[in-house]
């Protein structure tokens, strides 16, 4: 089992705190722990294990980390069900409802032929207070013809996930430099419901006094400001304040500016001195720090470790921190160098994944000669 295996089973109802758990679930997979592993015990996933110990606030982290890939994963535990056939089996009721959610498929079958529905124990086998109701529950929502309203996935729906949890799930914490569209810049101060409107509401102290008031709405005290200085917004519209990685000389007639980050970050793999963006250092296997380049061919560890060539090397925007893209030999990847419509690299479909330092490691010395010198000037323009 891995820790993320842990995490999940400490979020049960009499075993450990849901919250707490989900914290260590949202930061682990910040720190780069794959939610894909298998407990060698059961050949369930940690998806599988929220599932089963009817934790939704991971289910939905988990989730959003694979970008709804596992959402059918299967496991020999249960016949090759699904995680829905998993939640139905233990009468899950709250994990059902957030999978058919999210999208989850209630006509696929495992290899008993078995939809979800007919997972559904009968009120013979289960002494649970109140299960004949949540029985009848499952099976209405399970049904074929249900008629179950399936809302598109949104980040504004984790009403029952803490606010700082599902901050750090996005990258995002209280203190953090963001923009407010394209040109407000500020520092995040709140983030959670409001009494003057519903939902979820961010709460920025922006650099110039161009906002709407000093934290305060309708007499009450979200957070202090100076006046003039406070605004709220969706959190869709906050971007976080980045680093891009671009080379040390400025293009002939003009560059970009890169936006300065002045909160925390994770520099635990940058090298201590100044980069150009186009490499940065990782650990080799006999604990030293060894350069890794666009162009390199480098081995991704994981179950099956993966093999290929480094297109891209910096930050990006669907997670932070320092990452890798890899141009895979075969189509064991997740996209084609594109990630929530950003390109950062080109490749075939299903060529492209994305690593963080720590599970890239350089195969040799030498640089592919596919990728020539003017490719990696233009790979780091385009990060401008």
């Amino acid at each position: 089992m891995t820790l993320l295996h842990y995490a999940c089973k400490a979020g049960c109802d009499g075993v450990g705190e849901r919250a707490s758990a989900t914290k260590l679930t949202s930061l682990l997979l910040e720190y780069g722990a794959s939610p894909e592993l298998r407990s060698r015990w059961t050949d369930m996933t940690a998806l599988h294990y929220a599932v089963f110990f009817d934790i939704v606030p991971i289910i939905r982290l988990l989730l959003k980390s694979t970008e709804f890939k596992d959402l059918e994963s299967r496991c020999g535990e249960f016949d090759n069900g699904t995680p829905l056939h998993i939640a139905a089996a233990n009468g899950c009721l709250e994990s059902v409802r957030c999978l058919l959610q999210l999208g989850a498929n209630s006509h696929a079958k495992d290899t008993q032929g078995r939809m979800a529905l007919h997972c559904v124990p009968d009120s013979s086998d289960i002494s649970r207070p109140g299960w004949e109701a949540t029985a009848g529950k499952l099976r209405q929502l399970l049904h074929p013809d249900s008629q179950f309203t399936r809302p598109k996935y949104s980040p504004q729906n984790y009403d029952d996930v803490p606010s700082k949890v599902l901050l750090a799930s996005l990258g995002l914490g209280f203190g953090d430099r963001v923009y407010l569209g394209d040109s407000k810049a500020g520092t995040l101060q709140f983030y959670g419901t409001t009494q003057f409107a519903p939902g979820m509401w961010a709460g920025i102290e922006l650099d110039e006094a161009i906002g709407k008031h000093n934290g305060t709405v309708e007499g009450v005290t979200y957070f202090e400001c100076p006046q003039k200085h406070g605004i709220f917004a969706p959190l869709s519209k906050v971007s976080k304040f980045v680093v891009s990685p671009r080379p040390s000389t400025p293009r002939s007639g003009g560059g970009c500016t890169a936006a300065v980050y002045h909160g925390k970050i994770d520099v635990s793999h940058v090298s201590p001195k100044v980069d150009t963006g186009l490499r940065s250092r990782t650990f080799s296997a006999a604990g030293k720090f060894e350069d890794v380049c666009v162009g390199d061919r480098v081995s991704i560890a994981g179950q099956a470790p993966r093999h290929g060539i480094v297109q891209y090397s910096g930050f990006t925007q669907f997670a932070a921190g320092w990452w890798y893209g890899v141009e895979l030999d075969g189509p064991e990847g997740k996209n084609d160098g594109s990630v929530a419509g950003v390109r950062y690299f080109t490749c075939r479909p299903q060529y492209g994944l994305f690593a963080q330092p720590s599970k890239v490691t350089r195969c040799n010395n030498s640089r592919d000669s596919s990728i020539s010198s003017q490719a990696v000037e233009t790979n780091a323009a385009d990060r401008c």
